[in-house]
């Protein structure tokens, strides 16, 4: 409780989780999402830091569909492979 009122954190989501993120097209938002991850939030702005697998690129969104009760595993050979996340520091 902060200044008499209870605080929310219905928008935050688990970490790592699968984002479809809404593609933007000018000012409309096209009908295909596509797959993302979530890795966290902004300081400077409202909205979520997602990676794009596909181009290896991270961006900020304010929207999508977060499956948060959903996992990917990526095997190779039955061993757990981790992505190299190096576009980050």
């Amino acid at each position: 409780m902060w200044m008499g009122y209870v605080e929310s954190l219905e928008h935050l989501k688990v970490w790592g989780c699968e984002v479809y993120a809404w593609k933007k097209v000018g000012d409309e938002v096209d009908k295909n999402s596509e797959k993302c991850f979530l890795l966290g939030y902004p300081k400077e702005e409202k909205g979520y830091i997602l990676y794009r697998q596909s181009m290896n690129t991270t961006f900020i969104s304010r929207s999508g569909d977060f499956l948060e009760d959903e996992r990917e595993v990526c095997q190779e050979n039955n061993e757990e492979r981790a992505y190299d996340l190096h576009c980050f520091s």
